[in-house]
């Protein structure tokens, strides 16, 4: 849907999902073929989605999965059956080709090696239609290969039923009414109308927590786990999850990333088209610019030297000048990895703005940024977002686009108390590698005294921003703000005009509002902000280097900034670099009331070493103990010593049990004494008696999980998929919510006691421990 939604990146976004996703296709099932039911239908969105589908597909590298495109609603109209067989024709020799799996006793007879992949809008009723179909067909091949041809129509009957109480289940389930075809076609019109009333009242009017309660009933934890779980891990037990965070450090490296975040406000968003180099040169150059040269009152020096081998002082004195803090180790060649620009003011904020804004011109800005970022490198757009004046754009460089994941956008309004958008926020949230990145820009209350009313604005953005994935704005790694904060200097007008000529920078931001209110700690408490060593951006006469010289008179102020913090290091996670500032400063940019504002964060994500994390696995496993918590005792009376009575031998034997952990249920069947732990750790650490001597008996321990269904767990191939398909509920004890991961280290002898011992014993009957 992303080629329709121009929030979430363009093409080349969506063509890195769609190889990834064939890959795994390819990678699983083998052969591929692709039926295409969306509609071909000129001027709609579903026939634009079918297009870049059909795009992509031929942009991409598998030439070797074919695509059938079979425009449902309009070959079917009516429930017509008969193109749907004429379809199966062209499919058939890809079906047999595929083959079908099929197994007599212990000998498999038939192997399918390939699969149709059904792409339509919503998978319910379309594909409901044409799978079935597909389906029954196959299922007569599958008999012949058993040779119970005479019962075919028993079982095509049998399949009919079971496709069609499944569709409704499905349809329900997601559009809350039952299914519009049935897996033979035949349906009502008066019901499928019916049917169609009720979703639309369904789906416009009463289900606005569907995907809450779709991700409640599917174990979505309730508060995001960092970005080295990954969304299939998500669904394991919680004791694996823990693990595999407290040994996050063994797989994960650290990558170096440079960050530029940009803000302006606009003043009603006119694009430069005859100056696309002051643009360039406030989002490359700025930072090179400021480092290699010297100005003075706004001219460069004649001494100057060249921002590079290739460039020299005339090159140099053509770009728009540059004032800032400048890190002067830093390298300035290289072209920043993620770059956000945050506009204000995209659009004038009229009445009729405000109620309903054009997208436009922000798709005019889009496509400007990329051509002027696209000088040097390539950047890929990977989302944007729009709230009346307030715009973000976040570009990536194109070899990071397959690291970038869960992009996630909102916008808060804290105009008229919440009601308007003319001012307010946009947030785009995404996972760069292992790291989650959040990008924020906001245009807050304006006024010389409004201070208390600009604080309220900020905590209201950052209370209330909540994206998709259920993450907030404080829970990602790093957090950046830019935008026009509106914060005023405390100092008389003609003060403040006097001290920018001195270019008394810390004079004039020990009286800077924003300054005053963080060291309160009254907002952005824990952010960083560079030194500001540039005059004021606001607010400026049009086209010229002076400040206000209208009626107003009003007084020059740092409105335009860029913060930005790292989360605190939690346990299960190391420390990241807190962002090393390069640069931070303004350009000299003149078509607006305010100077557009630059700065540069180095920082570092995290880089996840797959094959290092599917080894731990194994080593996870282990650590969390045996799947059942049950240790089984027998004990034999030592030579020459008489026997003791059972019941007095179950007591004793209890206490000493009961050393190593809460002992939840005791059991005694057939004379063998069966104790279950409320922690596997618990039970294999009761293994220590094993061999002891208790009341002149000696105590003979073993765990109630075979080693058979141990090594099953352990001695997988070690990858996502094979652990998620393994039967947990038989490997793992997730009914003990207190199990706690460990270390292995203080088990790995015991373990591979068990190991050696238990595989001679026969494997017993599992019991179920309520």
């Amino acid at each position: 849907s992303s080629g329709i939604n121009a929030e979430y990146g363009g093409y080349e976004l969506t063509q890195v999902a769609y190889d990834k996703h064939m890959t795994l296709l390819k990678k699983h099932y083998g052969l591929v073929m692709i039926l295409n039911l969306l509609s071909n239908k000129p001027d709609t969105d579903e026939s634009h989605l079918s297009n870049q589908f059909q795009a992509h597909h031929m942009d991409s590298v598998h030439d070797d999965v074919m695509i059938r495109n079979f425009d449902y609603h309009a070959v079917c109209k009516g429930n017509r059956t008969e193109p749907i067989q004429s379809l199966y024709k062209d499919i058939e020799t890809f079906v047999g080709f595929s083959g079908i799996f099929c197994q007599s006793g212990r000998e498999c007879v038939g192997v399918q090696e390939g699969v149709l992949r059904t792409n339509c809008l919503d998978c319910i009723d379309r594909t409901n239609s044409v799978q079935a179909f597909i389906s029954a067909k196959v299922l007569v091949r599958q008999l012949e290969h058993v040779c119970a041809v005479p019962q075919i129509e028993k079982f095509r009957a049998a399949l009919d039923k079971c496709w069609h109480t499944n569709a409704n289940l499905v349809s329900r389930t997601y559009c809350g009414t039952g299914a519009l075809k049935t897996a033979s076609g035949k349906m009502s019109r008066i019901t499928d109308a019916t049917r169609s009333v009720k979703r639309t009242i369904q789906n416009n009017f009463l289900d606005d927590n569907r995907q809450e309660a779709i991700e409640e009933f599917l174990g979505y934890p309730e508060k995001p786990l960092p970005p080295v779980i990954s969304k299939y891990e998500r669904f394991l037990p919680s004791q694996f999850v823990d693990g595999l965070l407290a040994e996050s450090r063994d797989y994960c490296s650290k990558l170096p990333i440079r960050v530029a975040v940009g803000t302006w406000n606009s003043n009603g968003g006119k694009i430069l088209r005859d100056d696309k180099d002051a643009l360039a040169d406030w989002l490359l150059d700025a930072p090179k610019v400021a480092n290699s040269t010297q100005h003075k009152t706004g001219m460069v020096c004649d001494d100057l030297l060249g921002l590079d081998g290739t460039e020299d002082a005339a090159q140099i004195a053509n770009k728009t000048p540059a004032f800032g803090y400048v890190e002067k180790s830093a390298n300035f060649q290289d072209d920043p990895d993620v770059i956000a620009i945050g506009l204000q003011e995209l659009v004038d904020l009229t009445a009729g703005n405000i109620v309903s804004t054009s997208q436009r011109k922000r798709g005019m800005w889009s496509t400007h940024f990329q051509d002027i970022l696209c000088r040097d490198s390539n950047y890929i757009l990977l989302s944007s977002r729009q709230l009346v004046g307030v715009c973000l754009f976040v570009f990536v460089k194109a070899k990071h686009l397959q690291h970038c994941t869960d992009i996630c956008i909102d916008a808060i309004k804290t105009g008229l108390k919440g009601k308007t958008g003319n001012k307010g926020g946009v947030a785009i949230s995404f996972n760069l590698y292992s790291t989650s990145l959040c990008f924020v820009c906001a245009h807050l209350a304006a006024g010389q005294n409004n201070v208390i009313e600009r604080n309220r604005h900020y905590e209201t953005i950052r209370e209330k921003a909540l994206f998709d994935n259920g993450m907030e704005i404080e829970d990602h790694d790093y957090v950046f703000w830019c935008g026009d904060f509106n914060y005023r200097i405390d100092h008389a007008n003609h003060e403040i005009r006097d001290l920018v000529k001195k270019k008394a920078w810390y004079d004039l931001q020990c009286a800077d509002q924003l300054t005053v209110q963080k060291n309160d700690q009254k907002v952005f408490e824990g952010y960083n902000e560079g030194s500001l060593e540039f005059a004021p951006t606001y607010k400026y006469d049009l086209n010229s280097d002076y400040y206000d010289t209208s009626e107003k008179f009003r007084s020059p102020a740092w409105c335009d900034r860029v913060l930005w913090r790292c989360k605190e290091r939690c346990r299960y996670t190391d420390y990241l670099s807190p962002g090393n500032l390069i640069f931070y400063g303004n350009s000299e940019i003149k078509t607006s009331d305010h100077r557009p504002v630059l700065g540069v964060v180095d920082i570092e994500v995290r880089k996840i070493d797959s094959a290092a994390k599917l080894e731990l696995y194994s080593k996870v496993f282990r650590g969390l103990g045996p799947p059942n918590p049950t240790v089984c005792v027998t004990c034999r009376a030592l030579p020459g010593k008489p026997v003791v009575d059972l019941g007095t031998l179950v007591s004793a034997v209890l206490q000493e049990m009961q050393k190593f952990g809460n002992i939840t249920l005791v059991r005694v069947p057939e004379g063998v004494m069966h104790f279950t732990y409320q922690s596997s750790v618990a039970a294999l650490r009761a293994l220590q008696l094993d061999e002891t001597t208790l009341m002149d008996h000696t105590l003979d321990i073993h765990l109630k999980s075979s080693a058979e269904d141990w090594n099953l767990l352990i001695g997988l191939e070690p990858t996502p998929v094979n652990f998620l398909i393994t039967p947990i509920e038989r490997l793992l004890d997730i009914s003990s919510p207190e199990q706690e991961y460990v270390d292995e280290e203080e088990s790995e002898m015991l373990l591979e006691e068990i190991e050696d011992s238990s595989g001679d014993e026969e494997e017993e009957e599992e019991d179920t421990v309520e």
